[in-house]
């Protein structure tokens, strides 16, 4: 479910009702972000529960829909390289770089885990470039559909906020139908370039804007949207909301429907 699914379901409406009704709707969120979003999972109240419901849902589409159908032999280097993934959402990597710490080749690695998004288990992003060689070339991030899936296996995840808000704005753009996806990683780092009707739209994903960040998490927008002349931008938070400058918004992410209006 997506996040404006789920506040319907729980009768938030609308801006109004989730305004009067905010302490109910963050703790909601807070749950996504910890257990995820499926139905199953949103309809239960009990953490170990939620829980467990996740760690089958891992395991079903790991077992099932990957090594099963993709006839993996070495099921144990395959599950040990998804423990990696999952305990390394939105890093920076290569494949020779994974490779190095899961003991696998890098083509295999590579095949793994092409094989994890054939299953849209995983979701690879590259750098954005308007050179196709380039894009082949550069690191490389991991997102996945579901946080509750990143706590069925993270060996850290309550700790690890950051990411996990990350991958949940990942996961609602997806879920947007957004299909053209990169980051940007120059001088500066801007987490997501989404291009919409030939336009792009650069945004940021960070739980949370304060003294020590705000600085660094504009001046990244402000040099991806220079350098790839992009005229409207984002910073999605957890629940604060602000206009930085004209083409640069700060928006909670139940309004993350605001950058396709």
């Amino acid at each position: 479910m997506s996040i404006s699914e789920i506040l319907n379901h729980f009768d938030f409406i609308d801006s109004l009702a989730i305004l009067q009704n905010k302490p109910t709707v963050l703790n909601l969120l807070e749950n996504v972000l910890k257990y995820g979003s499926f139905p199953e999972i949103i309809k239960n109240n009990d953490p170990q529960i939620k829980h467990e419901i996740a760690t089958n849902y891992f395991d079903s589409i790991l077992i099932k829909d990957c090594i099963v159908n993709k006839n993996i032999r070495d099921s144990k280097s395959f599950k040990e390289l998804s423990f990696y993934l999952f305990n390394n959402i939105s890093s920076l990597f290569s494949y020779k770089s994974i490779s190095k710490g899961v003991n696998l080749s890098d083509i295999s690695v590579k095949e793994y885990i092409n094989n994890m998004s054939d299953s849209f288990l995983v979701y690879e992003l590259s750098q954005f470039s308007y050179k196709i060689k380039q894009q082949i070339k550069s690191k490389r991030k991991i997102y996945c559909i579901d946080n509750g899936l990143i706590s069925a296996v993270s060996l850290n995840f309550s700790e690890n906020k950051g990411s996990l808000f990350e991958n949940c704005v990942f996961s609602e753009l997806i879920k947007f139908g957004c299909e053209d996806i990169f980051f940007y990683n120059e001088k500066k780092e801007c987490d997501f370039i989404i291009k919409i009707k030939n336009k792009l739209i650069a945004i940021q994903a960070c739980f949370e804007l304060n003294a020590a960040n705000k600085e660094r998490e504009i001046a990244g927008l402000e040099e991806v949207m220079k350098a790839l002349l992009i005229h409207k931008s984002f910073i999605v938070t957890f629940s604060q909301s602000e206009q930085v400058v004209p083409n640069i918004s700060i928006i909670p992410i139940y309004e993350l429907y605001k950058i396709f209006a």
